[in-house]
């Protein structure tokens, strides 16, 4: 198994930082990014190395209270992470509707244990609304 799996764009954190298990929670963060190129027209996460792309989803997702959320407290001190940057992320989710941010920041959940679960994903209020429509 390697970690180096799909596109590095859409390539869960958790595999960024050598995780070598392939679960379905990396699947849930590859669609997250589809799910927001969807949306945005326009790719979320972009760069040429895993410690490039980690800073990049930091600082979009990470949270200043909760420093280690989901990521090894060692890894966090050997990247030197940047503190999160809020208006960063309300620029990268501007005009997203509430229902699909909702589900796009739970697919994009750092931590691959409480990321949601695919039937969860599909049961979300974005797509129940869409089937009232």
């Amino acid at each position: 198994m390697t970690n180096e799996v799909g596109t590095l764009s859409y390539r869960a954190p958790e595999l960024l930082l050598g995780d070598k298990r392939y679960t379905k929670a990396v699947d849930v963060w590859a669609t997250g990014c589809i799910f927001y190129e969807l949306l945005k027209r326009t790719t979320l996460f972009t760069g040429k190395t895993d410690p490039e792309l980690l800073v990049k989803i930091w600082t979009v997702l990470g949270n200043k209270s909760n420093p280690s959320q989901g990521l090894p407290i060692p890894v966090i001190n050997k990247l030197q992470l940047p503190p999160p940057d809020e208006a960063v992320k309300q620029k990268t989710f501007e005009g997203i509707e509430e229902a699909a941010l909702d589900l796009l920041l739970r697919l994009l959940d750092l931590n691959q244990s409480t990321r949601i679960k695919p039937g969860d994903a599909l049961k979300h209020k974005y797509f129940n609304d869409r089937l009232k429509e």
